[in-house]
């Protein structure tokens, strides 16, 4: 009898603990979801609902338990919205929204929370979106530095802000950390871009120069008049 109810016994807890396998469903994060939508919103081009899907992903809270795996996983959340900082600061129309007369668009979170983009001239959108996205791109390698997007995405928008010199600095930086054939390409195609752009910049500024220098040269105005009036 003592054996049967042992057999029972381990029966019961047998089947408790098939069903506990078969109930265990691994489910996705809140902020996982959100940076899905973010992803979903971005292959759309809608940059504005990415950034802001982002932007919840990483307000979402985090146990005490995940605290030490938390810096790569934010990093990613950081580098997602950057790209669609980038992608909106390239862009030379306002958002749908923002071309009725008066109408306004204002980021409901994120670095350009209620700024009104409606108000502003192309040029002041475009840097203000590059500025975001560098923030991010920041707060991405302080997370973890070895974050080849953040480091390649940080040039791509100090590049965006004209700093071409930091710009080139960013991408090689971006290279060396470059796992073989992962934007490799992209990498040196915007290191090309950038070598033409600083030289192009170098040769305006010593053009500039040369320039300042013939008219120091040149006497004043007012000694060629007084000479040829004297004559």
């Amino acid at each position: 009898r003592r054996e049967e109810e042992e057999e029972e016994e381990f029966m019961m807890y047998r089947v408790k603990e098939d069903r506990t396998q078969v109930n265990h469903v691994e489910t996705k994060s809140e902020a996982e979801v959100w940076k899905e939508k973010g992803n979903s919103a971005y292959k759309d081009k809608d940059w504005s609902l990415a950034i802001e899907c982002y932007s919840k992903a990483m307000d979402v809270p985090v146990t005490q338990e995940q605290l030490l795996t938390e810096g790569p996983r934010r990093a990613i959340f950081h580098c997602n919205r950057a790209a669609a900082y980038l992608a909106r600061a390239k862009e030379t129309s306002l958002p749908q929204a923002a071309e009725a007369p008066g109408a306004g668009t204002c980021d409901a979170m994120g670095h350009l929370e209620g700024v009104d983009v409606g108000s502003l001239s192309e040029e002041e959108r475009s840097k203000m979106n590059f500025k975001a996205a560098l923030m991010d791109c920041d707060q991405a390698l302080d997370l973890e530095s070895g974050n080849v997007k953040g480091r390649y995405r940080k040039a791509q928008a100090l590049k965006g802000l004209g700093r071409y010199q930091e710009s080139i600095d960013a991408a090689i930086s971006a290279l060396h950390v470059a796992p073989k054939g992962i934007l490799e390409k992209e990498i040196n195609a915007l290191l090309s871009d950038l070598k033409l752009q600083e030289e192009e910049k170098e040769n305006k500024q010593k053009g500039g120069d040369e320039s300042k220098k013939e008219k120091e040269k040149a006497p004043p105005l007012i000694q060629v008049i007084s000479s040829t009036s004297n004559e």
